[in-house]
């Protein structure tokens, strides 16, 4: 059985119990570092409610972040929470678009394809160059 993360009664992404503790734990964490709440809520009943107001410009904060000039090592801790974060929006809103560079654009397609179950994709670092 999973978690439910549910916009307006509909099941948007449903992750394992393990998985959903993991991704929110990381949110939590952001939350606190761009100082903006992301939208998403607690786990009530195996059931996360979605905020696309709030998740809209937390998912935008994480991706001026991964644009700006911060380092490597801080990119990466955010690449997943973003990649699942964007996923969860365009779930919520389909036509919710962003102007984004290269690696953002590959990180948010591959939320995409990961929050729709649509396709199975490879580890987050593969085809990274150091």
């Amino acid at each position: 059985m999973g978690v439910f993360f549910k916009w307006q009664g509909e099941v948007v992404w449903d992750p394992s119990p393990r998985l959903a503790r993991l991704f929110l734990a990381q949110v939590r964490a952001l939350e606190n570092a761009v100082e903006l709440q992301s939208g998403i809520g607690e786990v009530v009943a195996d059931e996360v409610e979605l905020n696309p107001l709030l998740l809209r410009p937390f998912v935008s904060a994480l991706m001026n972040e991964l644009d700006s000039e911060m380092s490597n090592t801080t990119k990466t801790l955010l690449a997943g929470p973003f990649s699942i974060s964007h996923g969860i929006l365009l779930a919520c809103e389909p036509g919710s678009t962003s102007p984004m560079s290269g690696d953002t654009e590959r990180l948010a397609r591959r939320g995409r394809l990961l929050v729709s179950g649509q396709s199975r994709v490879g580890p987050i670092y593969e085809g990274l160059i150091d």
